[in-house]
C-alpha cells in the first residue's frame, strides 16, 4: 500500500536525480522492508505451529523489467522478489514441514 500511495503522490515517476533520499527510503520501506518484517512474523508463526503454510508476496513486473523514472519502486520490487526466493530456500533447508513462498508478478491487463 505504501508503494501505491507513493505512486499516487507522484514520487515514483520522478527522475532518480530528483528523487530525494527520503522519498527513496519511503518507497523501499513500503515495498521491501515491510515485506521482510511481515514475512518474518508469519514464518515464525508457521514454524511454531509445525504444520507448514504459505507466504505470498505481491511483486511487480518492474522487478524484472525496469521502467524509467521509477528507480525506488523498481529496486524495491526486485528486492522483494529476491527476498521471497531467499525465504523459501531458508524454510526449505531449515524445517521438516512443507512451506510455500510465492511471488505474484502478473502484469495488469
Amino acid at each position: 500500500r505504501a508503494a501505491i500511495r507513493s505512486f499516487q503522490e507522484g514520487h515514483e515517476w520522478e527522475p532518480s536525480g530528483v528523487l530525494t533520499p527520503e522519498e527513496f527510503e519511503k518507497t523501499i520501506n513500503g515495498t521491501l522492508t515491510s515485506g521482510f518484517h511481515m514475512s518474518q512474523l508469519v514464518a515464525r508463526q508457521m514454524v511454531a505451529r509445525g504444520q507448514g503454510g504459505k507466504i505470498v508476496f505481491i511483486s511487480s513486473v518492474q522487478a524484472r523489467i525496469p521502467y524509467a523514472r521509477s528507480t525506488a519502486y523498481n529496486a524495491g520490487k526486485a528486492g522483494l522478489s529476491h527476498l521471497a526466493a531467499t525465504i523459501a530456500a531458508l524454510l526449505l533447508a531449515g524445517c521438516g514441514h512443507r512451506f510455500a513462498v510465492m511471488r505474484d508478478t502478473r502484469a495488469p491487463m
